[in-house]
């Protein structure tokens, strides 16, 4: 079987003008596929083409596709639109060559006229599921994923290579010649009578989806992945839901890496599942089998295998998952060696979201007295629980979208320790900052030591985890050596709890 991680992408667009959020996005999104999977440049192709005609354009960047590049999938991405830089991986992952061999992100529209509504660019299917009607939704299915549509816009749009060749080859019903043989193969504009029996005209994008439909490929959109479109305003999910007048829910995740300990583990995701956790991804570094046979038997947890792992690459991983499920979301990183208040989590993500630049909250872990709903912290908890300490690196909450913006992830060159330091150091360069949520109580059982013996606590028990620290402290001091010239600092390298 191929491996999915391998399949590589022309990435391609026929442009007149070109916006300035779609260069940034195209910017951090192309340094990531190098980073990462490589799958433009590492086998696959990048074409930009100039055009007056989209319609026109779009064929041409298709015949060169075929004839020129050996790439598994063409993916069309307007230049007015903003995306984030993993938006090719989540579309990867979310289609599939045979059953999903074009998908569609989650892309909005300003329907014309005086109301300038924003809809999505989703059209369904009819009730039989077989022929289809161009009728546009008017509102975004209520179950995020991936969803049959009967067509959808060319503004975010991953095809495979097998359905170009197909239609290509396709003689409609009527017809003495396939489509190939005209001067549209893949891309016209289509006369059509619309729903209110006027004469219409039908873009080259749904015409697309129809004959790939007709030569058996059907169309999905992954509400999941959320793109913007640039108008006089980003049109996107919540200028959708601000037009009803109505908040736009932002679901609360956790990440829980664990080894072993079945009384701890199983307590902790039974607390976060009491408070309506919209997931839980438990990172199973090395279970026994008693751990894992329970583990295995819980629909409210997703676990994730990941022996011989750092707990930063565990950590980015979860996060990783969370912004599959939405990109826009709270993910609590948690030890499972806690006990957590009643409204812990829904007071963790109110306190959060309440100031734009706040990018990460922990709970309190000492029943401090606070002055703010969020108090503002400097550094670490590093061991302290007096009143003194800073951000709990066993309990706190980071927003999904601000990693899926290109805020650098957790950084995996530190295996085990100084995770936390450089998260508040990093947020601090950027300009933003971080604190307590007063109200959202929790407590570190045993003072962090309950988990030590398994392998996801971090105290220096042994040898080998003094190794492992020394090894970190002296990444990080190479990495941040501003930090060490103040009292900061002296906290920030002191940490071995």
């Amino acid at each position: 079987m191929k491996d999915r991680k391998a399949e590589t992408v022309m990435l391609a667009y026929p442009y007149g003008t070109i916006e300035p959020r779609f260069v940034k996005s195209l910017a951090f999104l192309l340094k990531h596929d190098h980073d990462h999977h490589d799958r433009i440049f590492g086998g696959g192709a990048f074409l930009q083409l100039g055009t007056t005609n989209v319609a026109h354009g779009r064929n041409q960047i298709v015949r060169m596709f075929l004839d020129e590049c050996h790439a598994d999938w063409l993916w069309f991405v307007d230049t007015d639109m903003e995306f984030g830089p993993d938006t090719l991986d989540r579309l990867i992952e979310a289609a599939d060559p045979k059953e999903r061999p074009i998908m569609g992100a989650l892309c909005f529209a300003l329907m014309k006229g005086d109301a300038q509504e924003v809809v999505p660019t989703m059209y369904g299917l009819s009730e039989d599921g077989d022929t289809v009607s161009p009728a546009r939704y008017m509102n975004i299915p209520d179950t995020a994923g991936v969803h049959r549509v009967a067509a959808t816009g060319t503004g975010c749009l991953l095809i495979h290579r097998t359905v170009l060749e197909a239609v290509e080859q396709f003689t409609p019903e009527g017809s003495d010649r396939p489509f190939g043989g005209t001067s549209w193969p893949w891309f016209r504009w289509s006369d059509w009578v619309n729903p209110d029996g006027d004469n219409d005209v039908m873009g080259e994008d749904i015409t697309f989806c129809f004959r790939a439909a007709a030569a058996g490929f059907p169309t999905f959109v992954d509400t999941r992945i959320e793109v913007g479109h640039v108008k006089p305003i980003v049109v996107d999910v919540a200028s959708f839901h601000a037009q009803f007048d109505r908040p736009t829910r932002v679901p609360n995740y956790a990440v829980i890496p664990v080894k072993s300990r079945l009384d701890l583990t199983s307590s902790i995701v039974n607390q976060l599942h009491d408070q309506g956790c919209d997931g839980i991804f438990v990172m199973d570094n090395g279970s026994n089998t008693k751990t894992r046979n329970w583990l295995d038997t819980q629909d409210m947890a997703t676990v994730v295998d990941c022996d011989g792992w750092g707990i930063h690459k565990m950590w980015n991983e979860g996060v990783r998952l969370a912004c599959l499920e939405s990109p826009r979301c709270n993910v609590a990183i948690l030890n499972n060696d806690l006990r957590i208040g009643a409204e812990f989590l829904p007071t963790l993500a109110a306190g959060l979201r309440s100031d734009d630049r706040l990018l990460a909250v922990c709970g309190n872990y000492d029943a401090r007295e606070c002055e703010h709903p969020v108090e503002p912290l400097n550094g670490i908890s590093a061991g302290r629980e007096d009143g003194t300490g800073g951000l709990a690196g066993f309990a706190f909450m980071v927003r999904g979208e601000m990693f899926a913006a290109g805020f650098p992830l957790f950084d995996e060159s530190l295996g085990w320790y100084f995770g936390d330091n450089d998260l508040c150091a990093t947020i601090t360069k950027v300009g933003g900052w971080y604190g307590m949520a007063a109200d959202a109580t929790v407590e570190h059982i045993g003072g962090g030591s309950q988990t030590a013996s398994e392998g996801t606590g971090k105290r220096l028990g042994s040898e080998r985890l003094r190794e492992h620290y020394e090894a970190d402290e002296a990444t990080f001091r190479a990495k941040w050596p501003e930090l060490f010239a103040d009292d900061w600092a002296a906290q920030l390298a002191s940490v071995n709890g």
